[in-house]
């Protein structure tokens, strides 16, 4: 288990260091072209400006990697599972679907609630400069780095592939917490890797009650939308009062959508063994 999960987190960092690599080559080639020499401080700035389309080409590599991770194990071992089946790539009903979608929205809510009433972006700027570039992009950018290729390729690699893996080898509930545990740390910033880690937790847990890797991409890709929308489009006054009622419904939206799961669910024997 540990080596296969090991190997995961490689193919990850694997393509980010592939794409930083390429970027870096391109604006080295292209300056150069021009007879242009970068100090370090200009080469950190196009780095941070263009963070968004070096995390886009790393989502596709990562996924790339794992299919062809999953089509060589195919190849040389027996009855094995392709990429698809074993993330259980399994329909959602239209509920679910939209439970599935507010609970992310719910979350996200919340977490600007908390953000916001105990300022602890301030007390880690490092969060905010990791951020700040990534919404400053053209909004369909943003949307689809951070929204649609982060959500579904993070969700195949932690919940689909190193979640369903620990679940072989250990208690449910261990996997849970081990997944959520691994699932912040890989995101290397103390702020964000807090919050993950409880989104990972929810997330782990909406994997077990449907059975189908379409709702914790789904959750996923409603949060991270949610933050480039109220950053890019939606232009709200934030008072107490109105971000004390966002997360107020926040919460009892959330707490609807775990009771709609819990009591529809189909999966009796994944529900009972994590509660």
């Amino acid at each position: 288990m540990v080596g296969f999960i090991v190997l995961i987190a490689g193919l990850f960092i694997l393509a980010q260091i592939i794409s930083g690599s390429l970027f870096a080559f391109y604006v080295n080639f292209t300056h150069a072209l021009e007879g242009i020499e970068l100090t370090m401080g200009e080469y950190r700035e196009l780095i941070e400006e263009n963070m968004i389309y070096i995390a886009i080409l790393s989502g596709v590599l990562s996924l790339l990697f794992f299919w062809l991770l999953f089509l060589i194990r195919r190849l040389v071992t027996i009855n094995k599972e392709g990429l698809l089946e074993y993330c259980k790539f399994k329909k959602l009903s239209f509920p679910q679907l939209v439970m599935t979608a507010l609970m992310g929205i719910s979350f996200y809510f919340i977490l600007a609630g908390v953000m916001f009433f105990t300022e602890l972006p301030r007390y880690f700027p490092e969060h905010q400069q990791l951020l700040e570039p990534m919404f400053a992009q053209h909004f369909l950018v943003s949307l689809i780095g951070l929204g649609l290729i982060a959500s579904f390729v993070e969700e195949i690699g932690f919940r689909g592939i190193i979640f369903n893996r620990m679940f072989e080898d250990i208690p449910v509930m261990a996997a849970v917490f081990l997944q959520a545990v691994f699932f912040g740390f890989i995101h290397f910033n103390v702020l964000q890797s807090s919050y993950a880690f409880i989104l990972g937790l929810l997330i782990g847990f909406l994997y077990l009650w449907t059975g189908s890797i379409w709702a914790p991409i789904v959750a996923h890709f409603t949060f991270n939308s949610s933050s480039v929308l109220m950053e890019q489009v939606i232009e709200i006054e934030k008072t107490p009062t109105d971000v004390g009622i966002l997360m107020t419904v926040g919460a009892m939206v959330l707490v609807v959508s775990i009771v709609y799961f819990l009591n529809t669910s189909h999966h009796e024997q994944n529900i009972n063994a994590a509660i």
